[in-house]
């Protein structure tokens, strides 16, 4: 069956007419059909649940449920339906309303990857299928992306970005965007050797996960010199606790407020100049 026929067969109303000038044009996988009243898009995508699949999904949904764009084959309609039932609980609709034209086009992809990637955990999904687009992720788009999707299935963007991009809008509607978006990207650049401090962590967890990131450093001889702690909110309490045991481990610590009036702390810790001991190596 080539294209006219399928419009034919599954368009109704909205077929298209035959004696009407048509220019079809394909770009990669997407193929659209004008005529002189509108356009008409369908997408051609493979079977597999790759990144590449979900980054045509992800912007496509809103007008897949309007009913302004057709599917090719069965087992596609019902990959986007999955997408679908996946975003529509209160935790992704928010996110998503929140850096809709906050963050780039191609960052809100990565960021519903995520969050895709995160209901399907919550719902017991298949491992090896969120394994498989995590590494599409990493090999398609390199590690500033894999950063956004790990950031965004784990729920920082629920909360901690969240939270950041609010407090700054309050603070100051007009340069919010641009502030937040710095903050953003040096975070992203930087994750690797991040620890974010949520609320279901106490000052010893913290502790802990300092010093077990700085023995792997340290013994797979990465060049970085900083461990950063990021907390906002109530967390900052938890970082202050922390300190009080790592400024005994850790000779050089640094925290600062990067965002004037907003309840957020940035530490850093030089993790090379340091007193570990045997105990610390053991136990970590």
């Amino acid at each position: 069956m080539n294209i006219l026929d399928w419009l034919r067969n599954n368009l109704g109303d909205k077929s298209i007419n035959t004696d009407l000038k048509m220019d079809i044009a394909t770009s990669g996988k997407k193929i659209v059909i004008k005529n002189n009243q509108a356009p008409v898009t369908i997408i051609q995508i493979g079977g597999n649940v790759t990144n590449e699949t979900l980054n045509q999904l992800g912007p496509m949904v809103d007008k897949y449920e309007n009913k302004e764009l057709y599917f090719l084959a069965e087992e596609q309609d019902n990959q986007v339906k999955k997408v679908v039932s996946t975003e529509d609980n209160p935790e992704s609709k928010g996110v998503m309303k929140t850096f809709k034209g906050v963050l780039s086009e191609q960052d809100m992809l990565l960021l519903r990857t995520g969050l895709y990637i995160r209901q399907l955990t919550k719902s017991g999904g298949n491992s090896e299928e969120i394994q498989k687009i995590k590494h599409d992720v990493w090999a398609t788009h390199g590690e500033r992306a894999n950063n956004i999707v790990n950031l965004s299935s784990a729920g920082y963007y629920s909360n901690y970005f969240r939270v950041l991009y609010k407090d700054l809008i309050k603070q100051n509607a007009q340069e919010a965007k641009a502030r937040f978006l710095k903050e953003h990207e040096d975070i992203i650049k930087n994750m690797s050797l991040a620890i974010f401090v949520n609320s279901n962590m106490g000052a010893d967890e913290v502790t802990d996960k300092v010093i077990k990131l700085a023995l792997r450093n340290i013994t797979y001889g990465v060049t970085d010199e900083t461990i950063t702690l990021h907390a906002i909110g109530q967390n900052v309490k938890t970082v202050e606790e922390s300190l009080k045991s790592l400024r005994i481990k850790f000779s050089h610590i640094k925290t600062k407020r990067p965002l004037k009036n907003i309840n957020q702390t940035v530490t850093r810790i030089y993790y090379k100049e340091n007193s570990l001991t045997e105990e610390d190596k053991t136990s970590s």
